[in-house]
């Protein structure tokens, strides 16, 4: 299996969003999963079709990588990836602000 890794991109997050890209792609690695970090620019439709992948885990921090657009870039191109789905994701975003909003709670998992 290989699994794309979308770190880095333009938010103002960025260098937070590499560093996790690191720790997502090497906690992969120790699975024995391959990896490919790959930092998310103009060219990532052309990287993901010359790659391929089988998956890809958004590692993106800020609104490029949170606000549901860049899931919309990848269903459009019928690429797999891991988390919600575009439209859960802008639904939940949508109720951010709303008083009545179903809260979920955080997990850890060791």
């Amino acid at each position: 299996m290989h699994v794309m890794v979308l770190a880095g991109g333009l938010s103002y997050e960025r260098d937070v969003s590499l560093r996790s890209g690191r720790r997502v792609s090497d906690a992969l690695r120790r699975v024995g999963v391959e990896t490919t970090t790959v930092d998310a620019d103009a060219d990532l439709l052309s990287t993901l079709h010359t790659s391929q992948p089988d998956a890809v885990f958004i590692a993106l921090h800020g609104a490029p990588g949170e606000d549901g657009a860049l899931r919309g870039v990848l269903d459009a191109a019928d690429v797999p990836y891991v988390g919600r789905r575009r439209r859960r994701v802008t639904a939940r975003l949508g109720q951010a602000g709303r008083q009545d909003a179903p809260q979920t709670g955080w997990h850890r998992y060791s």
